[in-house]
């Protein structure tokens, strides 16, 4: 131990050689981060015990590793100079710290090649995983430092070196070179579906939140720029725009009127439409409320009744975002790729239909920013459930389907996910004369998730499947091993490395603290219940009679529902 103190030492005075590179900034982190490894190593020195698969020995290449990691997830928050001089300073000293962090990531992974405990294994996992991310890194950061800095006087925001790292993180498409481009989806969420030899790619342009009134001015400034009667439509935002404490017109005339609305949605004649009209005025003039045209005019109650499905959708969503607590202006599509690879660092690539941050190119110049997705494997939950019902024929799930279902429920909660429904969730099952059998899940669409929702709030958000916390009871009746030790492992530092390029301040708190709550709880169940960390090729039909027991209803088997 005396010996690893002194070497901690040693690397402290390193701090020297990096005053050039780093500049002042990165050397108080530096030095921050060096500090915090020789606490932690005076911690273990003191303590009589092993950590759970960490021993005095391999403690400092795990802090090492550790250090380093912050060193590059907090200078990421630093704005790029103009100034040459000091953008290459700045520069090297990036590429200093990801070569002493793959080679603390190699050093840890030779000492510690066949861990014995689960715990052990978890750590190596997650080491690998850094390792993979920082070459891929440290091969990419200069070139895409160039490509950035070469544009940086033409870029009116502030630029951070962490848009490095989400452009190498990234992909890029040049839909000039590709084979195939064609346009799918609604008018309100364009896909663009690229062929690239044999693989098809779903890129969609980024959404994030915004109010509806907003929303609804993007909406027709592109779906009626060419028609004559626009006016109309400028003079119906009266409608969105808030009023008052009591929300928009319309929000006025559902809360105090709902069969008005009701009877414009149904209408179907001139006739119909002028009956609406006149219930809604009704309200408007008990309201005091006095709008910049007349209702009485066919035209305007026309593009009333187009707007109103509009704007109950953007009104949907603002309301599910408050719920998530995700704040105006922050990207939603981020959410699909936080998601991505929060099941990828856990070893469960395959519970989620992939996404990816992309920008598309079209003519050299034009850029577009969003995510591409991957197709999602298998059919619709609920099409299969009513499907079942349809055909008489059971539905069951194999061990392995339940293990996934368990698995995708702890993810959720860790992710603050509170939308999860059998919509969002795709199943590939086998159909036989008698039943259909369910042998793999994966999930989709997590625009809301990653909120600043804290793990105690849990309980109370998710409006269609229940986190793991229900009534003062643990709700999974089994979780596979190999997820609780790497969820236990996880730290804070990891998780900036891994997300923090997309995801920061209070939402990053926040899944924190949604990982350390769902930590402690699992700790507290498996101490009441020996039985509920199962290792992956224990799941069987023993284990899935437990989810019968439990009630579990994101899965909601009975005793013949599982194979």
């Amino acid at each position: 131990m005396h010996e690893m103190k002194k070497n901690l030492y040693v690397e402290k005075n390193k701090l020297e050689g990096f005053k050039t590179g780093f500049g002042q900034q990165m050397e108080t982190i530096y030095a921050s981060a060096m500090q915090r490894q020789i606490e932690r190593t005076n911690e273990l020195e003191n303590a009589k015990f092993t950590l759970a698969g960490v021993t005095y020995k391999d403690s400092k290449e795990l802090a090492d590793v550790k250090r380093c990691q912050e060193v590059i997830t907090k200078a990421m928050n630093f704005s790029i100079s103009k100034e040459r001089r000091i953008f290459e300073a700045e520069l090297k000293g990036f590429e200093n710290t990801y070569s002493e962090l793959i080679s603390s990531c190699e050093q840890y992974i030779i000492k510690h090649k066949r861990p014995i405990t689960a715990s052990g294994k978890a750590i190596l996992h997650l080491i690998k995983g850094t390792l993979s991310m920082a070459k891929q890194e440290a091969e990419q950061f200069r070139q895409k430092a160039e490509e950035l800095y070469s544009e940086i006087s033409s870029i009116k925001e502030e630029i951070v070196w962490g848009n490095i790292l989400g452009n190498i993180r990234g992909s890029d498409f040049d839909l000039d070179n590709m084979k195939k481009v064609e346009t799918g989806g609604a008018a309100t969420s364009e896909l663009k579906i690229i062929t690239s030899g044999k693989k098809k790619f779903y890129f969609k342009a980024e959404e994030k939140l915004d109010l509806p009134e907003n929303e609804y001015d993007k909406h027709i400034l592109e779906e009626h720029k060419n028609d004559k009667n626009i006016n109309i439509y400028r003079h119906m935002k009266a409608l969105t725009i808030k009023h008052g404490r009591d929300g928009s017109v319309l929000d006025i005339i559902a809360s105090w009127n709902p069969p008005a609305l009701k009877k414009l949605k149904e209408a179907t004649t001139n006739e119909k439409l002028m009956e609406a009209a006149d219930m809604i005025k009704e309200t408007l003039s008990e309201q005091h409320i006095k709008l910049p045209f007349d209702l009485g005019d066919i035209r305007f109650i026309n593009v009333l009744k187009d707007i109103l499905p509009k704007y109950e959708l953007w009104g949907n969503r603002m309301d599910a975002c408050e719920y998530a607590k995700i704040s105006m202006g922050e990207s939603l599509s981020k959410r699909n790729v936080l998601t991505t690879r929060m099941a990828a660092i856990t070893k469960n690539p395959s519970l989620v239909a992939s996404s990816n941050m992309a920008t598309v190119h079209r003519g050299g110049e034009q850029k577009q920013k969003g995510i591409v997705m991957a197709n999602a494997v298998g059919t619709e939950h609920g099409a299969i459930l009513k499907h079942s019902q349809a055909t008489g024929k059971r539905l069951v799930y194999t061990p392995e389907a339940i293990r996934q279902f368990s698995s995708l429920q702890l993810l959720d909660t860790v992710c603050g996910q509170i939308d999860r429904h059998y919509s969002n969730r795709f199943v590939t099952s086998e159909e036989f004369e008698d039943r259909i059998v369910i042998k793999s899940v994966q999930a989709i669409d997590h625009d809301l998730s990653f909120g600043n929702i804290k793990f105690e709030d849990l309980r109370f958000k998710n409006s269609h499947l229940p986190p793991i916390h229900m009534k003062g009871k643990f709700s999974i009746p089994a979780l596979d091993e190999e997820l609780v030790h790497i969820l236990r492992e996880m730290t804070k530092e990891d998780l900036k490395y891994y997300l923090g390029d997309l995801l920061d301040g209070e939402n990053l708190d926040a899944m924190w603290n949604r990982l350390n709550g769902v930590n402690e709880l699992i700790k507290a169940a498996a101490e009441n219940d020996p039985a509920l960390i199962v290792k992956k090729e224990d799941w069987n039909e023993d284990v899935a009679k437990r989810f019968v027991e439990r009630r579990n209803l994101y899965i909601e088997v009975d005793k013949d529902n599982f194979s």
